[in-house]
Formats: structure tokens, sequence, C-alpha cells
């Protein structure tokens, strides 16, 4: 039977873990409420960072501070589904601190803040249920996205050659979902012409900060790699395994072939044909029949109603996978 003094230890532990696990939480959903958004917390569904590099900053140092306190808390303490807790937090803090603070992502990879400034938007349309009962938090979004884009360019500094090719292909494809867009939010809207002004803004400030990354000096080619040790260091934080990166690779390899092999056998059935030339066909040969939003409306919501069934994923009480 453990000592009054050890259960005064635990209780002591586990509280200081869920206040500094907390503290992180509500100061990462301030900092990042599209991302909060995205995990189900609704009243920032509105909302968009600051994204400036005095915010960047902040969030380092959060990271930081959170990261030492847990790293102090006594290991032996934790059991049971609060060690995993535990220790998958560590593993985040260890691996957001590598790639905002050693790494800076933040400023090397631009597509990074054009991805995250549609995602907010597209997250909203894509999650199902009437688009009038959306449509203020989008329109705040894209009343936001000129602001957040703008910031974002200054965070740049000599951005990877491959990011800034990969940012501006993403900026015109958001101009392209923006103007596919825009029709189906002033249906809906009893202000369209504000809704269309909001949607022009928005898709003005993607072709605005795609104009400012090309003008921008780039970074030696190959900048996005990141060494033998560190990608070793994200198997064993992200995946939670102890692999080489020579294991991880003869590993990786061998799926590829064992994929190849069963492609190849499934092929077999349908002739002579090759699995890329029968998969090429195929997609060339696929129409849905409806918008692609309304296409993966539709998916989203039968792939939902699946796991429901199967019960093979947690849903909290109440919680519709919205």
């Amino acid at each position: 039977m453990p000592k009054p003094s050890a259960d005064r230890e635990t209780r002591a532990g586990l509280s200081a873990f869920q206040s500094s696990a907390e503290r992180w939480l509500d100061e990462t959903c301030e900092l990042f409420p599209e991302h909060a958004s995205r995990l189900g917390f609704h009243a920032y569904d509105g909302l968009l960072g600051a994204n400036t590099p005095a915010e960047r900053k902040r969030h380092i140092r959060l990271l930081e501070e959170t990261l030492a306190a847990v790293e102090q808390m006594p290991g032996p303490v934790f059991t049971g589904d609060d060690r995993l807790d535990r220790r998958g937090l560590l593993a985040r803090l260890r691996m957001d601190l590598l790639f905002e603070r050693d790494l800076e992502r933040w400023r090397t990879n631009p597509q990074s803040h054009c991805d995250a400034a549609v995602g907010s938007v597209f997250e909203l349309v894509a999650r199902g249920g009437k688009i009038t009962g959306a449509l203020p938090a989008i329109e705040s979004r894209l009343a936001k996205i000129p602001g957040f884009l703008a910031a974002g360019a200054e965070c740049l500094r000599r951005p990877d050659p491959l990011w800034a090719s990969l940012a501006c292909q993403s900026c015109e494809g958001a101009v392209e979902f923006l103007g596919g867009l825009s029709g189906e939010l002033e249906r809906h809207s009893q202000k369209p012409r504000r809704t269309a002004s909001l949607v022009r803004g928005a898709a003005q400030a993607f072709r605005d900060f795609e104009s400012t990354v090309r003008r921008l000096r780039t970074g030696p080619e190959g900048g996005f790699a990141i060494g033998r040790e560190r990608f070793e260091f994200l198997i064993r934080e992200n995946l939670g395994l102890d692999l080489s990166l020579p294991e991880a690779r003869s590993l990786g390899e061998f799926q590829v072939a064992r994929q190849e092999f069963l492609l190849a056998r499934a092929a077999k059935k349908y002739g002579r044909k090759t699995a890329r030339e029968l998969i090429d066909e195929a997609a060339d040969a696929w129409d849905p029949g409806m918008p692609l939003i309304d296409a993966y409306r539709r998916a989203t919501e039968s792939v939902k109603a699946r796991l429901r069934k199967a019960g093979t994923a947690t849903v909290p009480e109440g919680d519709t996978l919205r």
C-alpha cells in the first residue's frame, strides 16, 4: 500500500502537469485560433491569429517554458494514461521547438502562411451542415486574411526555393478556390455585395502574398533538409520508434515494394494494363457529378458515419464530428 506522502506527491505531480498542459493549450489556441477551431473549439471559428514575428516569438517562449516545467516533473509519478499524456505532450513540445525555434520554418516556408489562411476558410466550408450557419465565421476570416498574409510576409527571411515555388502554386489555388466559393456564399448572404467584396479582398491578398514571395531572395537549394540526427529525432519523438535512418529507409523501401507487388497483382484482374495506367484512366474518367466541395462533404459524412457505426474512433458524448 503506497505511503500517504507518495500519494500526495503523485497528486501534486498530476496537478502540476494539468496546469502546465492547460496553460499551453489555452495560449496556443489564442495564438493560433485557426488551429483551435479545427480541434473543435468553435469559439475561435471566426478568428485568425496575428501571425506576426512577435507572436511567433511568444509561441517559442511558451514552448520553452512548458517543456522546462514538464521535464522537471518526476516520471515515476505518471502511470497509465497519465504517463502517455505526459509523453505525448513532451513529444509535441520538442517537435514544435525544432520547427519553430531551431529551423524557423515560419521564416523559410511561405507555404505555411498561405495554407493556414485558405485552410481556415476551407475547414469551415467543408465542416458540414448548412452554409448559412457558418457564413458569419467565414466572412470574419475572409476579412482577416489580408492582415494575416501581410504579417506572414513580414516573417519571411530567405525562404527555401522549393517551398517558395509551392507557396506561389498554393496562392494560385487559393484564388481559384475563392472564386468558386464566392457564388455559393453570395446566395446564402443577406448582404451579397459585401460578401463578394470580402472574397475579392481575400483573393487579392493571396495575389499580393504571391508577388512578395516571388520578389524575395531565396535561401540555398535543399534548405528544407534537416539532416540525419534531426530526422532520427523526429522518428523517435513523433512515432515513438527507436529506429536509425538506415533502418527506417529499409522499412520504407520494403513497404513500397510490397505495395507495388499488391497493385501489380490486382491489375492482372483487369487485363494487361499496368496499375498506373488503370489508376490514371480512372482518374481521367472520374466525374463527381457535383461541385468538388459538395463531393468532399458527402465523402466526409460517409466516413464519419462508418466510424460511428464501427466504433473504431472515440467520439466524446454530444460530438457531431463536424
